[in-house]
């Protein structure tokens, strides 16, 4: 028992498909079809459907794969679900199981259309009250919109903009130049070429080309320039070749280079470049280029501005007497320089003193666990 393989799951696909066309047991063809792709799959959905079954059977079919929550889904990449329940509601005759299919909210529309039209559609105006199929007639207009499907409609248009609801169409406009007086759609353009003589729109066509640029609407493109040196003369376009160089810059078109500057002191008359040399300080700020610097320190600190830097401090014990900086020296939350107790509580392997760095008791081996906050 069980080690055999049914022929069915035989690795040879011919042998396979042979198999499942001869099996009349449908508690197996929907096994297969549950639990096998391909083509073996859409083979077992054949034999089951062309079986003579009983009309609960096919109703079963129908709601289970005609399920309208896969919708839209598989009815595109797995469309021989949707056959095979197409095929079984097809086969239905009980109008009992008719009725349940047509009236339930989960299968296909479609399917619940084929089963409905089987006991005949109750219309109630435009919509039926078994399926739920609508039809474009009989509407229960409010308006623009139908009471019973909510179909949009019935306009009465004024000509592009409907009375009722405002939705517009594009066509019999009534045109005031460009924009139309109802909708206020913008059209309607009596083009010159690339430029509109009504309300000056432009579009990128039939331009009038004066070598680089549009005489009408003024649009430049990237050939035909007249240039004068590195800059054109139609349309302002610059290029990088033969510039006019007054020392760093170009008297054309203001491009800089990295020579021949003009320097009064750390500051470049021309371009405004700066070096870092022959600054004009007032105190410690250049007054030409604004630079930092030029510090007068004392220590760690500057006489002219206050600014600190980390060295050369005169601790008196751990605080500088000329900053003010403090830097204890921690063991165990109290600092061996001056006494001072950091007055941390912490607890468990994971924990630390952001002040001093004293770790809890270890969980695991009951030891105090210093400068690292976990296990040891």
């Amino acid at each position: 028992m069980g080690l055999f393989k049914p022929a069915w799951q035989s690795a040879n696909e011919k042998k396979a498909l042979k198999a499942i066309r001869k099996i009349t047991d449908k508690n197996t063809l929907f096994e297969i079809m549950e639990n096998v792709g391909g083509v073996r799959r859409k083979e077992a959905a054949n034999v089951l459907i062309n079986m003579q079954l009983d009309q609960k059977t096919y109703a079963d079919i129908t709601e289970k794969y005609g399920d309208d929550r896969h919708y839209g889904y598989w009815e595109i990449d797995y469309s021989e679900e949707w056959e095979i329940a197409m095929i079984a509601v097809k086969k239905l005759s009980d109008i009992e199981l008719l009725n349940n299919i047509a009236r339930n909210s989960k299968v296909c529309p479609s399917l619940r259309d084929v089963a409905c039209e089987k006991i005949q559609h109750d219309w109630d105006g435009c919509k039926c009250n078994i399926c739920g199929k609508t039809r474009d007639e009989q509407h229960d207009w409010y308006g623009c919109k139908c009471k019973h499907c909510s179909k949009v409609g019935n306009h009465d248009w004024d000509g592009c903009k409907c009375k009722r609801c405002g939705k517009t169409r594009d066509e019999q406009h009534d045109w005031d130049g460009c924009e139309c007086k109802r909708c206020s759609k913008v059209g309607n353009h009596d083009w010159d070429g690339c430029k509109c003589k009504r309300c000056g729109k432009t579009r990128d066509e039939q331009h009038d080309w004066d070598g680089c640029k549009c005489k009408r609407c003024g649009k430049t493109r990237n050939e035909q320039h007249d240039w004068d040196g590195c800059k054109c003369k139609r349309c302002g376009e610059f290029r990088d070749e033969q510039h006019d160089w007054d020392g760093c810059k170009c008297k054309r078109c203001r491009k800089t280079r990295d020579e021949q500057h003009d320097w009064d002191g750390c500051k470049c008359k021309r371009c405004g470049k700066t070096r870092d040399e022959q600054h004009d300080w007032d105190g410690c700020k250049c007054k030409r280029c604004s630079k930092v610097g030029n510090h007068d320190w004392d220590g760690c600190k500057c006489k002219r501005c206050g600014k600190t830097r980390d060295e050369q401090h005169d601790w008196d014990g751990c605080k500088c007497k000329r900053c003010g900086e403090i830097d204890h020296y921690w063991v165990n939350g109290k600092c061996e320089k001056c006494g001072f107790e950091c007055g941390c509580d912490v607890s468990g392997c994971n924990s630390s003193c952001s002040i001093c760095g004293r770790g809890g008791n270890c969980n695991g081996c009951g030891s105090c666990v210093t400068y690292y906050s976990g296990h040891h």
